[in-house]
């Protein structure tokens, strides 16, 4: 008798609700930014930079 952590029937819905948990949180974090913004290079270098900097032409 399989166990009931290595059934399929386990997995497939796990594995739904945490996609959607990732993918809602992609979504989540794309909310109020314009097309026209783009990725802050500098993000990494200090706690102070935003991720994303307005397109400046």
């Amino acid at each position: 008798m399989k166990k009931w952590m290595t059934k399929k029937s386990v997995y497939i819905p796990v594995s739904i609700v945490l996609g959607g948990i990732g993918v809602g949180a992609f979504i989540g974090s794309m909310l109020g930014v314009d097309i026209e913004d783009k990725l802050n290079k500098e993000y990494y270098k200090s706690k102070e930079e935003p991720l994303f900097k307005k397109d400046e032409k």
